[in-house]
């Protein structure tokens, strides 16, 4: 019975296996344009990805999370390779390979390459999502330039506090952020200041000056450097007590230690 039923639901067709191509193509043309949402809807509404060295990610929400994340660290131009399509019923495994660039300021710092194996359901409406996927990389570690999808992401979450102790004028947030006892700051008129973050009398002075402060991210991306960072384009929106606005666009680095301590930030006004 059960070898009946198996080899009745087989379906290997060269049109069915086109249908998991072309959605392969799709994911690739979402990934590589970073349009996130388009790219979520070919995950089925409990979809689990396990991407290589963290936790099952399960749900169109965390997948989001996890995607707008990767893209936003520089990962793109992906591809795929098929090496094989089975289908049984309505699930269709698909193993094959992938590799991808990452970029800063769009220059190539880094590249992946690895395999891949995804489960695809077919919906009711004749559709094929992806129910698991599952990848990991062929790289070497010690390839790898220093780039760390981990470092990234305390790094992201770093200035993403410090955005908005800065837009609170949070001086207590910003004081107790990691950062080491002496920042350097080298500005746009090749000014150096050296300050201890972890002074609230520092920040205290600097925003008596303000009515009110909007720092807003366009992306942060990686840093391919000694030492490693994020490059954050942003601009502000500045009201200072006396009415006067200011306007202005940045592009600023922000520099870590290898325990992740802030110790220096480049601005760049455009």
């Amino acid at each position: 019975m059960f070898s009946v039923v198996l080899l009745g639901s087989c379906n290997d067709s060269s049109e069915t296996k086109e249908s998991i191509i072309n959605q392969n193509k799709m994911y690739e043309k979402f990934y590589n344009s970073g349009e996130v949402e388009d790219l979520v809807m070919l995950h089925t509404q409990d979809a689990v990805i396990m991407p290589p060295n963290v936790d099952f990610m399960v749900g169109r929400d965390a997948i989001s999370k996890s995607l707008t994340d990767e893209i936003g660290s520089g990962a793109c131009d992906i591809q795929f390779i098929d090496r094989d399509i089975r289908f049984f019923g309505n699930f269709a495994f698909n193993e094959g390979t992938y590799s991808l660039n990452i970029k800063s300021n769009d220059k190539i710092i880094d590249n992946d390459y690895g395999k891949y194996l995804v489960i695809w359901e077919k919906q009711s409406d004749g559709k094929w999502l992806m129910l698991k996927d599952i990848w990991n990389s062929n790289k070497p570690k010690n390839e790898l330039k220093g780039f760390s999808s981990v470092n990234f992401q305390i790094h992201k979450e770093f200035v993403e506090a410090f955005q908005k102790g800065w837009n609170n004028m949070d001086v207590v947030e910003l004081a107790s952020l990691n950062t080491a006892d002496t920042v350097i700051i080298n500005y746009t008129n090749n000014n150096i200041l050296k300050v201890n973050f972890k002074d609230a009398n520092f920040w205290n002075s600097f925003f008596s000056q303000y009515k009110s402060l909007s720092w807003n991210f366009n992306t942060v991306s990686p840093i391919s450097d000694t030492l490693k960072g994020v490059v954050v384009k942003s601009y502000s929106l500045n009201e200072l007590k006396n009415g006067e606005l200011s306007n202005e666009k940045w592009v600023m680095f922000f520099y870590f230690n290898s325990e992740n301590q802030l110790v220096q930030i480049d601005e760049y006004m455009k």
